[in-house]
C-alpha cells in the first residue's frame, strides 16, 4: 500500500499534460537515460532535458500551490 505521501505525488504527476508526465516516468519510475527516452519518444536529448525541467517546474509549483511544499522542498 501507498503512503500518503507516495499518493500524492502520483496524484499530482497523473495531472500533468502527457509529454511531461511521460518523461517523469522514463526517467524516474523506468530510471531511463536521456538518450534512451530520446530514442523511445523521438527526440533529441536536448528536448527531453528541457521536457524534464519543465515538468519538475510544474509538478513543484503544484505542489507549493497546494500547500504541501514544506513536505517535499527545502523553502
Amino acid at each position: 500500500e501507498l503512503s500518503d505521501d507516495a499518493g500524492y505525488l502520483i496524484e499530482k504527476i497523473k495531472g500533468l499534460d502527457t509529454k511531461y508526465r511521460q518523461i517523469l516516468i522514463y526517467r524516474y519510475y523506468d530510471d531511463l537515460s536521456y538518450e534512451e527516452i530520446a530514442n523511445l519518444i523521438e527526440v533529441n536529448i536536448g528536448t527531453v532535458k528541457s521536457r524534464l525541467f519543465k515538468a519538475r517546474e510544474l509538478l513543484k509549483r503544484s505542489i507549493l500551490r497546494n500547500g504541501r511544499g514544506e513536505d517535499y522542498f527545502e523553502i
